[in-house]
């Protein structure tokens, strides 16, 4: 995950939760948070409102999931870069 471009996108004094726990590492230059009082906290879970209330400024500032589209013909190859860890985020299988 790109954590320095995305910090660079928050406001001063602003707050990022990250929900759950990545895969990897999270790694990130302090400059953009330090100087700039950003927080940088962790939840395990949210309420239901918190996440209607996500949802909906994700609809009104039209954020779309990164995600990797195949066609559902490469289904095994999908299963595969699960199982080995070369996705990025996700795969969608479309028909």
């Amino acid at each position: 995950m790109p954590y320095n471009t995305y910090l660079q996108l928050v406001r001063p004094r602003g707050t990022v939760v990250m929900l759950g726990i990545p895969n990897d590492n999270v790694t990130f230059v302090p400059f953009f948070l330090v100087p700039r009082g950003v927080r940088f906290v962790g939840s395990v879970v949210g309420s239901i409102q918190d996440i209607k209330d996500i949802l909906q400024v994700a609809s009104e500032k039209n954020v779309r999931p990164i995600i990797q589209k195949l066609p559902m013909s490469k289904v095994n190859e999908g299963l595969q870069m699960v199982r080995d860890g070369s996705v990025r985020y996700r795969v969608v299988l479309e028909n």
